[in-house]
């Protein structure tokens, strides 16, 4: 053998699998002379990038299960034709997918998977399991198995909706006990022809014996006892005070005495506002909704007293708190 480098033209032909053909062709000049290969690409597939293919729409999906349900169909009829002495008819006819083909189409995947079952078993105690298992069982399974995937997903997607559903369902019952409370606290406040405190209240206070501090310059003393009827807008009259306004905050209490609801009006909507608790009882935060609730419980006890406010709000307040406590609104029950 010579001890001069042999010269070897050699071309190397590799197969790709994305059918892409590239020859490798060099002179390499000894046994690892690797740094003289060259990439050739088949004229044509130079520049051309490789095609992803596009997510499949569902109809895409329905459509690939009926060319398989197609592809059993066919499977059916050759293994038929294959046996001419046999009692079937050489059509599908005792092997009909027309309704197994309207489920598939209308996503009712777990009995189109029955139905396929069914198929299957009827196959095999009609030609025997050894001739089924060539021909038609391998096309059956390849259609069930994607399908029970699906039908997989699909329980699971439907769950979800289910327990969306639920929960919205709960928050809607939860507002609308809210609103019976609201409408509650309506009819209480419209009960009330103005005010009543120039009479002497349940909680001591009378309009005739702050006029008389007003009088005898016990202005700060007034203005204690003005401060006291939660629920009633006084702050007119308390600035007043606070002006040395003083002959004219007696005369708008005066005039309260005899036409109430021009200075110290009743009770309105907007003190006891609930929008706040229901934004919480919408975000499923019920510790602090029920102690919302609590203190407007307090509130409205404070302001109509506690026998009005047993007869009308306390009892629907109740009811929401109870419910909140109990698993009948916890969204997880």
């Amino acid at each position: 053998m010579s001890a001069k480098k042999k010269t070897a033209l050699t071309t190397l032909i590799i197969i790709i699998p994305t059918t892409i053909v590239v020859a490798l062709i060099a002179l390499l000049n000894g046994f690892n002379d690797w740094n003289a290969l060259v990439y050739a690409v088949p004229q044509g597939l130079s520049g051309q990038t490789l095609q992803v293919p596009n997510e499949q729409t569902i109809n895409d999906v329905r459509g690939s299960r009926l060319v398989l349900l197609e592809g059993i169909d066919n499977a059916i009829q050759r293994l038929i034709d294959s046996q001419p002495k046999t009692s079937i008819q050489k059509s599908t006819g005792e092997f009909d997918t027309t309704y197994l083909a309207y489920l598939l189409k209308t996503d009712r995947l777990g009995p189109a998977i029955e139905e396929l079952a069914n198929l299957e078993a009827k196959v095999i105690k009609v030609f025997g399991e050894k001739t089924a298992n060539k021909e038609v069982v391998p096309e059956i399974e390849n259609l069930m198995g994607p399908l029970e995937k699906d039908d997989q997903q699909q329980q699971q997607q439907q769950q979800q909706q289910q327990q969306e559903e639920k929960i919205d369902d709960v928050i809607t019952s939860r507002l609308e006990l809210l609103e019976s409370i609201d409408e509650a606290i309506q009819r209480l406040i419209d009960s009330q022809p103005g005010t009543s405190i120039h009479k002497p209240t349940e909680e001591g206070f009378d309009i005739t014996h702050i006029i008389q501090l007003l009088q005898t310059d016990q202005i700060d003393a007034a203005i204690e006892e003005l401060t006291k009827l939660g629920g009633f807008d006084t702050t007119h009259i308390i600035q007043l005070l606070q002006t040395d306004q003083i002959d004219a905050a007696i005369e708008e209490l005066t005039k309260s005495k005899s036409e109430p609801s021009t200075a110290i009006h009743k009770p309105t909507e907007e003190g006891f506002d609930t929008t706040h608790i229901a934004q919480l009882l919408k975000t499923d935060q019920l510790d602090a909704a029920i102690a919302k609730l609590t203190k407007l419980e307090a509130k409205v006890i404070k302001v109509f007293g506690e026998e009005a406010a047993n007869k009308e709000v306390v009892p629907e307040i109740e009811n929401l708190i109870g419910a909140l406590k109990s698993e009948e609104f916890s969204p997880t029950s």
